[in-house]
């Protein structure tokens, strides 16, 4: 069973979710990072497992049940507390032409390497493939869960995506174990980190510190919340092929940014790239200008075609129908059941 213990990993047990309480009580839409839970598939063990398992059918039923079970688990325990829920699962597929190609020529080469051109796993990266217009099709017949997918746009740019163009009176909660996924912190968003008993939850309240954890820093400097974009930037990002800024770390970032801040250069809401780049070193200013591009929400948004976010909210489709799930149940999934959460019936019911 390789695929399923990867999938519970990212399933924060009831009873840790209730003490780290990231719910407040109104409607919650949970966006899901698929790439993040993908790409610990995506390795050489995995993949020699799944061959010498020899049953192909099995293990694309198998990811298919883990990948909507993932999102029923986070429906179920709101349910649980009579709240409504929606997930929206998000991944890059299939890779094309990014548009922060213009500011990065090999943006996001190492994922689309792993998708595409990963001979250690060829044959999971097969069936991940195989499986999509069968996933496509059965979330949309599940209650209040969608996949995202979209090849131009960076994926974690979805939610905001999303949420700026279906605004609501809602909680929104990422689940991601990706720590570029924390500059959503700024847009009003929680964000949960699976991590077993370890999980996280992550808000504007501490989302400086989990990043000084995650990088292991241990200076008690701080900096303001609104910096945890231009931090991302210098840091740089191997999965996305943001060169990280030479001789430059968290903690010298933050004392450079407390610089700033003293000598008036910056403010607590500095986001002009113009403004940062002027604390940077010469020699560094291009690329960290390049990369900030390839970071910021806001910046990216900038970027976005009117065909591609309706490319992406076009997505969001509601076909409920709860037999069809249960047919598909008794027919297909047996050793795999799709689980229902809330009904059609139940949610027109409230």
């Amino acid at each position: 069973m390789a695929i399923s213990p990867i999938f519970n990993c990212h399933k924060i047990k009831f009873s840790k979710l209730d003490e780290l309480n990231p719910l407040n009580g109104k409607k919650v839409r949970f966006f899901i990072n698929l790439e993040s839970v993908l790409k610990r598939i995506l390795t050489q063990y995995v993949n020699n497992y799944l061959v010498a398992r020899n049953d192909t059918l099995y293990t694309k039923k198998e990811l298919l049940s883990n990948i909507i079970n993932l999102a029923q688990h986070y429906r179920l325990y709101c349910a649980k507390q009579d709240i409504e829920s929606e997930v929206y699962l998000y991944w890059n597929y299939p890779c094309g032409n990014f548009n922060n190609y213009k500011y990065n020529s090999s943006y996001k080469l190492y994922y689309s390497n792993k998708i595409n051109r990963n001979i250690q796993a060829d044959y999971v990266t097969n069936v991940i493939k195989d499986i999509l217009p069968q996933l496509s099709v059965i979330v949309k017949y599940i209650n209040q869960v969608y996949l995202i997918t979209n090849g131009e746009v960076e994926s974690s740019l979805f939610p905001y995506v999303i949420t700026k163009a279906n605004p609501c009176d809602c909680q929104n909660i990422i689940i991601s174990t990706d720590k570029y996924d924390c500059q959503y912190v700024l847009k009003d968003f929680d964000i949960l980190i699976p991590n077993k008993d370890d999980s996280k939850l992550v808000t504007k309240n501490n989302v400086i510190d989990y990043l000084k954890e995650v990088t292991n820093v241990t200076t008690s400097d701080t900096i303001p919340i609104n910096y945890v974009p231009f931090a991302l930037s210098l840091l740089g990002d191997k999965y996305r092929n943001i060169q990280k800024i030479k001789g430059i770390g968290l903690s010298a970032i933050i004392k450079v940014i407390n610089k700033g801040l003293s000598g008036l250069i910056l403010t607590e809401n500095t986001s002009s790239i113009e403004m940062l780049s002027t604390i940077i070193k010469e020699d560094s200013r291009e690329l960290f200008c390049n990369n900030y591009h390839c970071t910021s929400l806001d910046y990216q948004y900038d970027d976005i075609t009117e065909n591609q976010i309706y490319d992406i909210t076009s997505k969001i489709i509601d076909k409920f129908d709860d037999y069809a799930i249960v047919y598909m149940n008794d027919r297909y999934f047996k050793d795999h059941l799709l689980m229902l959460v809330e009904t059609r019936q139940d949610q027109l019911s409230r």
